[in-house]
């Protein structure tokens, strides 16, 4: 015979079930995040409370999701077809280890950052490294390239060890919403420029250019500058709804890699370097 709750028990186990409905979040635009690869779909659920249960929707790795906020540093909420579902953060490609999808979006607000003197988009960082001497940092960041783009995705400009320098440029897939209420997906274009001193380094980000792959509509490539994508603007000087969604998915694009650099660089140098 099964075994049923007094009365005080359901009517608690109701309360938090309503509690954890995924329409009880921190809300903001947090991005379009690709799906992390790995084996089975990504479970979506209605109420934390079906965890344990039949997921509400079921993704394949290959699509991407629009976040919306966050439930908590486990739990990121998307909106698909009007309906509010939790998504597991650890499913979502591009977070560093402990990072959350509420910490990168509150970096997507901020300007973009020009270098006084090229005029284009830099993201530059001197990171201190307490007893990493100029050569480890080095043989680090050389694994941070191999493990973020792979071959053929990444091109060795500079590799000039005993001054301390290492420059490649490379590429990774960015999403920005589109005016059909669809995702592009592009590829993101930029060069990553280190200088490696004992005890620090300084890393920068530039060169951005965004690209519409070739597809089946289309045999040819469309690149654009970043700097033109993202300061269109109306008649009223306003940036447009284009605009505003490359410099967010450049923006999205460049705090997760360096997040992820950053936390690559301060472990010891294990695994393939170019």
């Amino acid at each position: 015979m099964k075994r049923l709750l007094p009365l005080p028990a359901l009517l608690l186990a109701a309360s938090l079930a309503h509690a954890q409905q995924a329409r009880d979040f921190v809300q903001f635009d947090g991005g379009i995040y690709a799906l992390a690869p790995g084996g089975g779909q990504v479970l979506l659920y209605t109420s934390l409370a079906d965890t344990a249960a039949k997921p509400s929707l079921r993704l394949a790795r290959t699509k991407q999701v629009v976040i919306v906020g966050e439930f908590s540093p486990h739990w990121a909420v998307t909106r698909r077809e009007g309906i509010c579902y939790f998504v597991r953060q650890a499913d979502l490609a591009g977070l560093g280890l402990g990072q959350t999808v509420r910490q990168v979006a509150a970096t997507l607000t901020a300007p973009l950052p020009l270098d006084a003197g090229t005029h284009l988009i830099d993201f530059t960082k001197v990171v201190p490294a307490p007893g990493a001497s100029k050569d480890e940092l080095h043989a680090r960041a050389k694994v941070w390239l191999a493990e973020t783009f792979k071959l053929p995705r990444i091109t060795l400009q500079v590799d000039d060890k005993d001054a301390g320098v290492l420059i490649g440029k490379g590429w990774q897939a960015a999403f920005a919403p589109n005016a059909f209420g669809t995702t592009d997906e592009l590829i993101l274009w930029y060069t990553v420029k280190f200088a490696f001193k004992d005890g620090r380094y300084r890393y920068n980000l530039t060169d951005f250019q965004f690209e519409y792959p070739a597809s089946q509509y289309t045999a040819s490539v469309g690149a654009f500058r970043a700097e033109a994508a993202t300061a269109a603007t109306r008649r009223d000087g306003t940036p447009t709804t284009d605009a505003k969604a490359y410099a967010r998915a450049l923006s999205q694009a460049a705090h997760v890699a360096g997040d992820n650099l950053e936390r690559r660089l301060a472990q010891p140098a294990t695994g393939n370097e170019f």
